[in-house]
């Protein structure tokens, strides 16, 4: 991976054009990389998340062998990826291909865990405390990555390996039964599809804006 140098961006006219006095949640959310408080605000809720991510799947991890890991937690090695990636933002470096990599995962498994947490709730009538906390969490993963890659758009080729990898690690969950924990047998279907679907869109994403990057506009 090549390491490029770059401050976070400052905020702009756009930020200056603001009437005073009001707020603008939209883009006070789209101003995020610039605010290098709320950026380590946001290394430190990650963090966080990442450690209880992976006490989540303390149990799932005692039960697999340790050469299979890299394949079972799937959303706190997101959160950590994306950690780092904003850490190095922070002090001025880049990984172009980590936050590729960093942005996709970040993308599918928040929004994959929304639609499957969301799906048991729509079938069975049931959504608990936990799992309402985990579907708002994952939202909240989806949205950063997908800020945060507008202001520093990923590597082509950090893409494409992350696609490769993801594809993978999909086929060692659903195929050699290494996915996450399931709230119950009735989602297992649209687990699996989920998970290649959204390594399919979230690549989508990801791509039109380093296209875009790449292209100089």
């Amino acid at each position: 991976m090549d390491a490029t140098s770059r401050p976070l961006p400052t905020q702009g006219a756009s930020a200056g054009d603001r009437p005073p006095g009001r707020f603008h949640p939209l883009r006070t959310l789209m101003d995020l990389p610039c605010n290098r408080p709320a950026t380590w605000l946001l290394v430190a809720v990650n963090a966080v998340g990442s450690v209880w991510g992976f006490w989540w799947y303390r149990d799932q991890l005692a039960a697999t062998p340790l050469w299979k890991w890299p394949v079972v937690p799937d959303s706190p090695t997101a959160s950590t990826l994306f950690t780092l990636v904003l850490v190095l933002q922070l002090l001025g470096r880049r990984l172009p291909a980590l936050e590729a990599w960093a942005y996709l995962v970040m993308i599918k498994y928040g929004l994959w865990t929304v639609v499957v947490l969301g799906g048991y709730a729509l079938k069975t009538g049931i959504l608990g405390p936990e799992a309402a906390l985990l579907i708002a969490s994952h939202a909240g993963m989806a949205i950063e990555a997908l800020i945060y890659q507008r202001a520093y758009p990923g590597s082509l080729r950090g893409l494409a390996a992350a696609v490769a990898w993801s594809l993978f690690n999909d086929g060692a969950d659903y195929l050699a039964g290494l996915h996450p924990t399931l709230p119950g047998p009735e989602v297992w279907n649209l687990a699996a599809t989920a998970a290649v679907v959204l390594t399919i869109l979230g690549a989508m994403a990801v791509y039109r804006r380093s296209a875009a990057a790449q292209r100089g506009s």
